[in-house]
């Protein structure tokens, strides 16, 4: 993908990942980079506390879909100390917990607060610091220690976790998860790219699975690494990790530490929210008895870049790698036993400077005042700050998002309705827990897992409660989960039957658990990432397909713009059906971000979970030659009586020009249909933030992808959707060969989601078409698309005009100190005259072209 430029910020494609319909290529690295990329540029942050609190909540014994908080006992509002033991039974274990959120339907409406830290407490793990820390042998992992020594200790603090209990939360799940070294060993999901994470969280039954041994016990599938064994689907993967040591680093000997040098707890907590980090008796201040200052409560912010690079924001402008675990000194307070090469004496490397502050700590205090996360202080736009060692930090951080990305993106598309996904980055011993879902990704401030133990198993602990909503699963539309999640044998496809809202009641669709081909789905991180796939209804119905999608949740509903624009009878045949549908999430991704306190800074609009039954339909390029443009123009005459109706698309594209085929005196007929109508609206609303438009970039109007600020209000005429038309026939010539999308070589680069790019790109396109060749079988038509090319031509925006720089500079921060004036756009569509006069330029090209053939229903006046 072409970089962005800060002009273009804000702009939203709707299709920049692969999709089977639009001639994406298949989902391999090279290929989705740049839309995982785009998809995380846009992440939000937390504190990792927070964050915590929030997994602990989803731990109780009883909730409810909206997980909510359970009062304090009156005189107890600042003491949050919990009841904990290691023989204490819980009040309920995850027998006892409600349904899955689909089982009870939230009010979307709702408002949930921010969740309290009356969960979050230290103590309960001192005991268990000791045996978590023992000695770990780095010879057992002789090719992969970096990844070796995390996942054992993670296994043993887990296996210590599992008998603590806290009254109110649940007890272990018996999934028993585990952590698995995955260093080059494939992750088999639905595409065949190579996805080899780091390392993995998976069930005890997953891991037994893949070694073999359906009877093996825990201790023996975490121990035993192995080298033949299967590989892990998506499905059984919980967490995927990047693991990384920076080349400077060197890596320790051994990872121990004895009661003496971990300092126990400094002192008591007087407020529920906050607590004292743990820290080595070594320490200066814990072994003077001071307490450490307790962390912020500070909730997280978010940053959108107006980067002139469309890349990940490495943690990416906020985490601080000032320091190489491994070279620091006893003096900052590494538990003894985290051993290093070189001179232990020379602790120049540990020095930092006052002016450094961390993110989440007291601005006032120096980085060794504050909690040990540290942030780093240099941002993706280039900007170049005292520490000059963040650059390789920097770098992997990168790589390691990216790569986490689209791990993330394969865990979402692998069971049907997956609502979210985990994943970790772990810098030396610096680690960050990484929240996806289709709004985007939530990073949370770092956790160093050698200083900060406690911190680090309070989140082992949360997440081995989890149950399967937790970790973002839906039972009720892939079964097949719990199966995998409990058996070590193969999983076996299951019929689902599913129950929806139809016309005239309830009504009941079946299909696999397992969608080997689905018929249209896209691959991406973030977006509405429509998924279509074949279901089965009664006898008398026709094929039926779902498509299970993510709205945004302040959208008019598709299925009633669908039915408003099937009141007109003439339209019936050019529009889809809707059988069913179901909000199965009204909540969706709002819920994590109240529950964070993020809604307010996040940068998407928040989604829902959404699955609406239709009548199956054919892709418009099924048909070839002239009846292909003849449904496309019926799809165009369609569109233009909706429009004069004030019900409009506005994001049309190839994927959503569909053929309904009829038998016609013994011979098929076939309708154009304009399908996927989320992103349309009945209210004739023709402004909208540029910020907040979602499009498909291949086929917008160049007039909207022409370069404005993120906050500029943008028409949104009839003209564009038409232009988006002319851009599909044209696509159609230069794409689709054999009813298959091919792009020749020259217009390879139009797939893309930048719209800078795509500007540029099809510029070239309307002023010189000669130099584009069609496939040959669409040669006949190519007159009719230099035509197309001249009209496009005339559509072009004029460039705005040259300024001095000198007057540039002045303007630039004018504008930027400047509100946008929305009464400097003019708020109206085109005429009803100048819509007709365009309609009628078009349709008059295909039809020089078509001559008798040439369509004229559905009907329109005077045309």
């Amino acid at each position: 993908m072409t970089t962005t430029s800060s002009n273009f910020s804000g702009l939203i494609p709707s299709s920049a990942s692969t999709s089977s319909n639009e001639g994406y290529p298949n989902s391999i690295y090279d290929q989705v980079a740049p839309s995982i990329r785009a998809d995380l540029r846009d992440y939000q942050e937390c504190n990792v506390d927070q964050l915590l609190a929030v997994f602990l909540e989803r731990g109780r014994a009883t909730k409810n879909p909206l997980t909510p908080r359970i009062p304090q006992s009156e005189g107890n509002s600042h003491d949050s100390s919990l009841s904990c033991t290691a023989t204490e039974r819980a009040l309920g274990n995850c027998s006892e917990a409600t349904n899955a959120p689909t089982s009870l339907v939230p009010d979307p409406n709702i408002i949930i607060s921010p969740v309290t830290h009356e969960l979050l407490d230290f103590r309960c793990f001192f005991s268990l610091l000791e045996p978590a820390l023992k000695p770990v042998d780095s010879r057992q992992h002789p090719e992969t220690a970096q990844y070796g020594l995390f996942v054992e200790l993670a296994n043993r603090s887990l296996d210590y976790v599992r008998s603590l209990k806290i009254t109110g939360l649940r007890e272990a799940s018996t999934r028993d998860i585990l952590f698995r070294v995955n260093h080059k060993k494939r992750t088999e999901g639905i595409s065949k790219g190579n996805r080899l994470p780091d390392i993995v969280v998976v069930p005890l039954a997953s891991a037994r699975r893949v070694h073999g041994k359906p009877t093996g016990d825990w201790k023996e599938c975490s121990e035993n690494e192995g080298t033949n064994r299967g590989c892990f689907g998506w499905p059984d993967v919980l967490v995927c990790g990047e693991v990384t040591l920076r080349e400077e680093s060197q890596q320790p000997d051994v990872y121990h530490t004895d009661s003496e040098s971990t300092a126990a707890s400094t002192s008591s907590c007087q407020d529920g929210s906050k607590f004292t980090l743990i820290t080595s008796a070594s320490n200066s201040i814990a072994a003077s008895g001071s307490s450490i200052s307790p962390l912020s409560t500070r909730s997280g912010s978010t940053h959108v870049s107006v980067s002139s690079v469309p890349e990940v924001r490495a943690g990416m402008s906020q985490l601080h790698f000032s320091r190489n675990l491994f070279n620091t000194s006893q003096a900052l307070g590494l538990p003894r036993g985290l051993k290093r090469p070189g001179n232990h004496n020379d602790q120049s490397s540990s020095k930092r400077s006052t002016s450094d502050k961390t993110r989440m700590g007291d601005p006032d205090k120096s980085a060794s005042e504050s909690n040990r996360q540290y942030q780093p202080n240099q941002s993706l736009s280039g900007e170049s700050k005292a520490n000059t060692s963040n650059n390789g930090a920097k770098e992997h951080m990168l790589e390691a998002a990216l790569q986490l990305g689209i791990n993330a993106a394969e865990m979402l598309r692998c069971s049907l309705g997956r609502r979210h996904a985990f994943g970790m980055i772990i810098i030396d011993a610096m680690l960050w827990i990484w929240w996806f879902d289709r709004q985007g990704a939530i990073q949370s401030s770092g956790i160093n897992f050698i200083e900060d133990l406690p911190r680090f198993m309070v989140l082992l602990f949360a997440i081995q409660r989890f149950d399967l909503d937790d970790w973002g699963f839906d039972e009720a539309l892939d079964p097949s989960v719990a199966l995998r999640h409990s058996s070590p044998d193969i999983p076996t496809t299951q019929t689902v039957e599913y129950e929806v809202d139809g016309k005239d009641g309830k009504i009941k669709v079946r299909f696999s658990s397992k969608i080997e081909k689905p018929l249209h789905e896209v691959f991406s991180l973030k977006g509405r990432c429509t998924h279509v796939f074949p279901v089965a209804g009664t006898p008398e119905q026709p094929p039926l397909v779902a498509k299970l999608y993510w709205p945004n949740q302040d959208r008019p509903h598709e299925a009633e713009i669908i039915d408003h624009a099937r009141e007109n009878l003439d339209l019936v045949d050019h529009l889809p059906d809707v059988f069913g549908r179901l909000d199965i999430d009204p909540m969706g991704t709002r819920r994590i971000r109240d529950e964070l306190g993020i809604s307010s800074n996040s940068p998407g609009r928040p989604r829902l979970l959404r699955i609406i039954i239709m009548e199956e339909l054919s892709p418009i390029i099924k048909l070839r030659g002239d009846d292909l443009i003849i449904a496309w123009a019926e799809c165009v005459r369609c569109h233009y009586l909706l429009s004069e109706k004030n019900i409009r698309h506005l994001d049309l594209s190839l994927a959503n020009l569909m053929v309904r085929e009829r038998e016609f005196e013994g011979k098929p007929k076939y309708f154009g249909v304009v399908n996927d109508w989320d992103l349309g609206d009945m209210e004739n609303n023709l402004l909208e933030a540029r910020g907040e438009l979602t499009k498909t970039i291949l086929f917008t109007a160049l007039d909207i992808l022409k370069p404005r600020p993120a906050n500029e209000q943008v028409v949104q005429r009839y003209s564009h959707d038409l232009e988006s038309f002319a851009w599909i026939l044209v696509w159609v010539f230069l794409a689709v060969q054999e009813s298959k999308v091919a792009p020749v070589s020259d217009v390879v680069e139009w797939q893309t989601g930048d719209p800078e790019s795509s500007l540029n790109a099809r510029v070239t396109f309307t002023v010189m078409p000669s130099v584009f060749k069609p496939h040959e079988e669409w040669q006949r038509y190519w007159m009719m698309a230099r035509r197309i090319a001249e009209w496009l031509r005339g559509r072009i925006p004029a460039p705005p005009p040259i300024q001095d720089e000198e007057d540039n500079d002045e303007m630039t921060v004018s504008n930027q100190n400047a509100p946008f004036d929305e009464n400097q756009v003019p708020n109206q569509d085109d005429t009803p005259e100048e819509r007709k006069e365009l309609l009628w330029s078009l349709l008059e090209m295909v039809k020089k072209r078509l001559g008798d053939r040439m369509p004229s229903l559905p009907h329109i006046e005077g045309l």
